[in-house]
């Protein structure tokens, strides 16, 4: 079984930078990488490396077995995460992998081997996709953790569907969207995942359940220096924020 992860970020290096890191720290290094970049702030052929993209830049080049695929022009929030899944899938399809899981950069998995023992049991099911849904936000799966079988997803529909483009829509309808009317309209419940967003559970981080102090706590334990604390703050309220 061959397992890629991709991490959507925009403008939170150090998130990225610690989400590599328990990967590394619980995964292995055989498992590939791809960070989607939203075009950070400080894009360029040769960026600064006191601008976020540069930072990002940076740190997938320290990284063993992590490259990094950015947007050369901001899509927003919503496209942003639509071209993640679009790029995760496009690898997959093209270099061989069975399973893709795509993360968002706040989201944090800390329990050993998840990939392996989750892509396995994906990989051994008769489904297209590991997920959970969101009983606070009445979502059918929720984006920020998502495993999907590549044969499955690498259709030229769903691809199509998935084209990166801006949007205003929330990305969970879309991606259901492709699961129920494209892909037999079910899915593995992911149980690692609580049952919604804000309810905390053991195994991962995430920001609309967790606390800054919970991610600088896994930094100081892997011993994993971060350049700025990663904040929990909803997306909507930073600077310069683009619906997408």
């Amino acid at each position: 079984m061959k397992i890629g992860i991709i991490i959507g970020h925009y403008n939170r290096p150090s998130a990225v930078a610690l989400n590599i890191a328990v990967i590394r720290h619980h995964c292995g290094p055989e498992i590939p990488i791809i960070v989607s970049d939203d075009c950070s702030d400080g894009f360029t052929s040769t960026p600064s490396p006191k601008t976020p993209y540069g930072a990002v830049q940076r740190i997938c080049v320290q990284s063993i077995n992590t490259n990094l695929w950015p947007n050369p022009m901001r899509i927003g929030h919503a496209g942003g995460d639509i071209s993640t899944f679009w790029k995760g899938i496009l690898w997959g399809a093209m270099t061989g992998l069975d399973v893709v899981f795509k993360l968002s950069q706040r989201f944090i998995i800390d329990t050993p081997l998840w990939a392996q023992t989750w892509g396995g049991r994906l990989m051994a099911s008769d489904l297209p996709v590991l997920g959970r849904g969101c009983e606070y936000h009445k979502w059918e799966i929720r984006t920020e953790a998502v495993g999907l079988k590549i044969s499955a997803w690498s259709s030229p529909e769903v691809m199509a569907h998935l084209t990166p483009r801006q949007v205003n829509w929330p990305v969970e309808q879309i991606i259901w969207d492709d699961v129920r009317d494209r892909l037999g309209g079910k899915m593995l419940e992911w149980s690692l995942l609580s049952k919604a967003r804000p309810l905390k559970a053991s195994g991962y981080l995430f920001r609309e359940a967790n606390t800054s102090a919970e991610y600088a706590s896994i930094a100081r334990r892997l011993g994993t220096s971060l350049s700025e604390p990663v904040t929990t703050e909803c997306s909507t309220r930073t600077p310069n924020y683009v619906t997408g």
